[in-house]
């Protein structure tokens, strides 16, 4: 659909933003007037860039933004993404904006419907934290109501913030907001496609619930997952979740410059208005191409661009480059032994080789799967090499060396070789013997850990400061 121009612009393991077609030049015929006649030309709505928010950023079936208070300089959260939004924005001045939640297919059309609604509003706080402040903290104070926040959200918020418990909700939710919001984004209602003209935001944000999905299962996939709902098998569910994190998504589109819209006109009903307004604007076969499932095979919307079922969303993100599917993730599994390094503060790391991309777990974020935890790349690139270790203040466990991880993802390239792992201290002090390679049994999905072909020089791993 696109004529090769739309491209991604950034893209991080929270997110994507992108620019879309070049937009041609305005031609029109008009009919000769007088000088008090007029000729009224309606312009299309037309996409200019993009830039998409992940499923990662939020907490699960929520729509707290999580925070890494962790390391303030090199952040592991919505901020990174954020700094891809002033790029975009500075690149594309007076562009209005509008805010577009999507849920995945598990659970019902309204129950998804409000959920993708108030992840829109969330991100439409955020984003506007320094300059329109006062909404910002009143839709937050609304989702909070409605979704239950409790100490949970109140600890992180705390955490993050510095500010003791018992602070005034609406004084830590905008002490949340405007820390995580860097200082340099500052939009208010005028920036919108609306321009705040609605008081539930017609035209700035809405929820979409699941009617647009990028990932529909193929029959034995939906199978399987399904059965693992009805047994409440814990490792099943959590891999549904995982596969269809992708349709779990906030997208902002931009708009060429000059373009507004009347909130009464608009086609979306509101962030919490009900579905109907979304059934309106469906194709008329909009509910078989989202629900159809096809033996042996995934469904993907930029394969044939049939799986959205709202036609007016289709029309304005159908040539999107954040409306792409990643590759197929990566999945790591380690089996713990009794001697294996990782400790409390040790992490696993999976970098590009340049160093532009990387992806941190802690233990917790793998998914027990038999003797494995299992850790899911999902944004890796093509035709870029990525390395992968076990770090913590005093040694590096080298997983696998520098590779292309889409070759070992893909059963029809040949070359999906795993570099062996490797050891080495980070320090010369005293420390308990390294482990030895074998300690440390790890493998990849499509990969035959058997026949993992060993690389006559492993590449090196470079060292990486641990200093804050």
């Amino acid at each position: 659909m696109s004529d090769g121009r739309a491209k991604v612009h950034t893209a991080s393991d929270g997110g994507v933003s992108g620019k879309h077609d070049a937009v041609a030049p305005l031609q029109f015929n008009v009919a000769p007037s007088t000088s008090d006649e007029l000729n009224t030309v309606h312009l299309r709505l037309t996409p200019v860039a993009c830039w998409r928010v992940d499923d990662i950023r939020f907490a699960f079936d929520s729509s707290f933004v999580d925070a890494d208070p962790s390391d303030p300089k090199n952040p592991n959260d919505i901020r990174v993404e954020l700094a891809h939004l002033i790029t975009l924005l500075k690149d594309y001045p007076d562009c209005p904006l509008s805010v577009f939640g999507h849920a995945d297919p598990v659970g019902t059309d309204d129950y998804n419907k409000q959920l993708s609604g108030r992840r829109a509003m969330a991100i439409y706080s955020l984003i506007v934290a320094h300059g329109d402040t006062a909404k910002a903290v009143s839709l937050w104070q609304q989702i909070s109501s409605t979704e239950n926040w409790g100490d949970n959200q109140h600890q992180k918020m705390q955490s993050f913030t510095g500010l003791p418990a018992g602070t005034p909700n609406s004084d830590l939710i905008k002490a949340y907001l405007q820390k995580l919001c860097p200082n340099e984004l500052v939009l208010n209602k005028t920036d919108f496609l609306a321009q705040g003209a609605d008081s539930a935001g017609k035209g700035d944000y809405q929820g979409c619930s699941e009617f647009n999905p990028l990932l529909i299962f193929s029959q034995e996939k939906q199978a399987q997952f399904d059965q693992a709902k009805q047994q409440n098998d814990a490792a099943g569910i959590a891999e549904r979740n995982e596969e269809n994190a992708i349709n779990r998504r906030v997208m902002v589109l931009l708009f060429r410059v000059g373009s507004k819209v009347d909130p009464q006109k608009w086609p979306c009903p509101s962030a919490l208005g009900d579905k109907s307004g979304c059934i309106k604007r469906f194709w008329s076969d909009g509910e078989t191409r989202r629900s159809t499932h096809l033996p042996g095979v995934d469904r993907k919307f930029t394969d044939t661009y049939d799986t959205f079922a709202c036609r007016f969303y289709q029309r304005i993100s159908i040539s999107s480059p954040c409306e792409s599917i990643p590759l197929h993730p990566f999945r790591y599994g380690i089996e713990f032994g009794t001697h294996m390094p990782w400790t409390d503060d040790a992490v696993m790391r999976i970098v590009s080789e340049d160093g532009s991309q990387e992806r941190v777990f802690t233990k917790s974020d793998g998914v027990v799967s038999g003797i494995h935890r299992v850790f899911t790349f999902a944004d890796y690139r093509k035709h870029v090499r990525y390395f992968a270790e076990i770090r913590d203040k005093r040694h590096v466990v080298g997983l696998f060396g520098l590779v292309e991880l889409y070759r070992i993802v893909d059963p029809n390239d040949p070359l999906h070789i795993l570099p062996p792992p490797a050891v080495q201290p980070v320090d010369p002090g005293p420390v308990p013997p390294d482990p030895e390679p074998s300690e440390l049994q790890g493998h990849s999905e499509g990969v035959d850990p058997e026949n993992v072909e060993a690389a006559a020089d492993p590449p090196h791993i470079p060292a990486i400061s641990t200093d804050a």
